[in-house]
């Protein structure tokens, strides 16, 4: 009886050791997932952002007129070659996002795994190396000499050395962050580095609307420098009757110019939007690297993580994006 009853203890004190253990573990880090969430959703908004500027490049409705359209399907050409450029350029950055998606799925993979703290430090500089690579930064080896233009790389590279010599994953992750703001900024940059080619887009789109209306433009002009003309005659040599003439010359043209200048005016307006889109996607990038500094402070404090930085930007991705379509 005596033996049955110590068997029993025993097997109590097993299963409360175990639960206890399984407890620790379970809570040993908080929920990582936000910060996987984030990271998803504000790549989806640099793909959707990729279709919705992609799509605005296209001829003006007024340009399709009149005897130019030979020249205009150069243009048009020319429009088709600048897309293709753009959604490759579009897609490199689509590519670093995915590097992104991929860092925060590994950290909530070592989150889950319970494993030994040192390998949990190498595989955090595994997920950095592969951050880096999907960003397009070669990242230099230990000891090697800086090279102009490596900077980003140099940085990345004096990270993971600080990261290989951390004890814990809130220590890794922490140390990671310097090599984290230096990848972002390197994404920040290759976002701007889509203007010049979206200035090319709308240089076109100008051009072509020119084009349509060359005709008309011409006699507007010739018109308007005689109506000046006109003006600097003193009274005593010009009629009421000639200065009449040319105003309503000017005002004639008004069916074709007004709308002529709606149509530059949208083109104004769409470049006003299309840049506002690259200005959010920039300040999406900065949020998720400051969400990351978030996340290091998490793994520490044992607090729930706050990605509403990247969830915010994400909504005013897409806001600026509908804006664009609707426009």
């Amino acid at each position: 009886m005596q033996k049955l009853v110590e068997t029993s203890m025993q097997v109590v004190l097993l299963l409360f050791m175990l639960t206890a253990a399984l407890g620790v573990q379970s809570c040993q880090f908080p929920n990582v997932s936000p910060f996987v969430r984030a990271s998803g959703d504000l790549r989806a908004s640099v793909v959707l952002s990729a279709d919705a500027v992609a799509n605005e490049i296209r001829l003006p409705k007024m340009s399709l007129r009149g005897e130019q359209k030979g020249t205009l399907q150069v243009v048009q050409q020319l429009l088709e070659t600048e897309e293709k450029k753009l959604r490759g350029a579009w897609m490199e950055r689509v590519r670093a996002l995915d590097g992104v998606v991929r860092y925060a799925e590994s950290l909530q993979a070592i989150v889950s795994s319970g494993q030994e703290a040192e390998k949990n430090v190498r595989d955090v500089v595994d997920a950095v190396k592969g951050l880096a690579a999907a960003a397009n930064i070669p990242v230099p080896g230990a000891g090697s000499i800086a090279v102009a233009g490596l900077e980003i790389g140099q940085l990345v590279s004096a990270a993971i050395i600080q990261i290989q010599a951390a004890r814990s994953l809130a220590q890794a992750t922490r140390l990671a962050q310097t090599a984290i703001d230096a990848i972002a900024s390197k994404i920040v940059e290759d976002i701007k580095d889509l203007k010049p080619l979206l200035l090319d887009v709308v240089t076109l789109q100008r051009n072509a609307l020119q084009i349509g209306f060359e005709a008309e433009l011409e006699t507007r002009n010739r018109i308007l420098m005689h109506r000046l003309e006109v003006f600097e005659k003193s009274l005593a040599t010009v009629s009421a009757g000639e200065v009449k003439r040319v105003t309503e010359l000017v005002a004639a043209m008004d069916d074709w110019y007004k709308p002529y200048e709606a149509e530059l005016a949208r083109i104004d307006e769409r470049e006003r939007r299309v840049f506002a889109v690259l200005a959010e996607l920039t300040q999406g990038v900065l949020a998720w690297a400051d969400t990351h500094r978030n996340l290091a402070h998490t793994l520490q404090s044992r607090l729930p993580l706050d990605s509403a930085a990247v969830s915010n930007a994400v909504v005013r991705i897409r806001t600026v994006v509908n804006d664009l379509r609707e426009h």
